[in-house]
């Protein structure tokens, strides 16, 4: 069996955390107080239904992750459920 041995190879930057598809801050970047975003619900792959959390309400992972980015950083949201998804509005931002 053979080895290849590189040379001057450089090390990239550790990854830390799970890698998200969409970037929270890009969105509240953009955002101002008295805007708004709508996020769907999930949609369960098996039966084509939306998904509930154990409570039994409707459920937007991506919808809760925004509002948790957004409390963490300092920034006051509300939440509404509607039919076609989840709407959060900006009341305050830092």
């Amino acid at each position: 069996m053979t080895y290849q041995i590189d040379k001057n190879v450089p090390i990239p930057k550790a990854k830390h955390g799970r890698k998200r598809g969409w970037d929270p801050k890009k969105i509240l970047d953009q955002m101002g107080p008295g805007d708004s975003i709508e996020f769907s619900y999930d949609i369960d792959e098996r039966t084509g239904e939306v998904r509930l959390d154990p409570r039994g309400t409707r459920y937007s992972q991506k919808g809760i992750s925004f509002m948790s980015y957004c409390r963490a950083n300092g920034v006051k949201t509300l939440r509404r459920s509607l039919d076609t998804g989840m709407r959060i509005w900006l009341t305050e931002k830092k």
